[in-house]
């Protein structure tokens, strides 16, 4: 027998924005599966938090807060797949920055058009000044409660 569905209302707050987390990654995905088919969800940890100067893998790692390994299988994946590649640190030999390769910076731009266009129907929906309280909640609550995550 399957489990009744709660409403959205019946959730807390954490859920709430647990599932609003996933509706971004989707709207995200939807968007890559037409012109880049071979992007898995995981890779999106890579893109989210890599510089536009690059990164090292150690802080990617630190930053999706997951194993230098894990986080190293992703950016061969990655990197086998053209979307990123490895590139000598200027300020420190031994070290390597991951950098977007031009097919990855236009995935990049893919994704984050398509997260723009589902904000744009999130703001259509709340309208204008509900749309600016929610986000000037959702900053505050990001400041009190999750600075060191901010970058």
């Amino acid at each position: 027998m399957m489990a009744e569905q709660r409403a959205p209302g019946d959730h807390t707050l954490a859920a709430l924005i647990s599932i609003l987390n996933r509706v971004v990654d989707d709207a995200a995905m939807c968007a890559l599966a037409a012109y880049f088919g071979d992007m898995r969800r995981s890779h999106g940890a890579v893109f989210r938090m890599l510089d536009p100067e690059g990164t090292h893998v150690a802080e990617l790692a630190r930053r999706a807060r997951m194993t230098r390994q894990a986080m190293g299988e992703l950016v061969s994946d990655l990197e086998g797949l053209g979307y990123v590649e490895r590139r000598p640190d200027p300020n420190d030999q031994r070290a390597k920055l991951v950098m977007l390769t031009p097919r990855g910076e236009a995935a990049l731009a893919a994704g984050t058009a398509a997260v723009s266009d589902l904000e744009s129907r999130w703001l259509a929906h709340l309208g204008e000044s509900e749309a600016r309280v929610f986000r000037e909640a959702l900053a505050d609550l990001s400041r009190a409660f999750g600075y060191e995550h901010i970058r």
